[in-house]
């Protein structure tokens, strides 16, 4: 039998970004299973999953802010490294954002 939940659950789907409630008379996906760590979430015990997802290939990290606490020149400078765009060391934020633009990465 599957695992099944104690009570619903929010899980954000890493795939579409969207928050799925999932409750016990649903089928609990992988991925959800994967994010439910709470034990007192389940209804017994948790499912094993043993193998780990395989990345998706649009698994880029989430951009840094662009104003605010958060945006720094240094941490625009190492998503674009995390995104595979390249940029002095020493460059602006705004010049970091530009690159990261221009390879057409996500600045939002």
């Amino acid at each position: 039998m599957a695992a099944r939940l104690a009570a619903y659950v929010y899980v954000t789907n890493p795939e579409t970004r969207v928050v799925e409630g999932i409750g016990p008379d649903d089928e609990v996906p992988d991925w959800a299973a994967r994010l439910i760590t709470n034990p007192e979430a389940w209804d017994g015990d948790a499912p094993d999953l043993d193998d780990e997802p395989e990345p998706t290939e649009d698994a880029d990290p989430e951009p840094p802010p662009r104003g605010g606490r958060g945006s720094s020149a240094e941490a625009w400078r190492a998503y674009a490294a995390a995104v595979g765009v390249e940029v002095a060391p020493d460059a602006e934020r705004d010049d970091v954002i530009d690159a990261v633009a221009a390879a057409g990465k996500r600045i939002d």
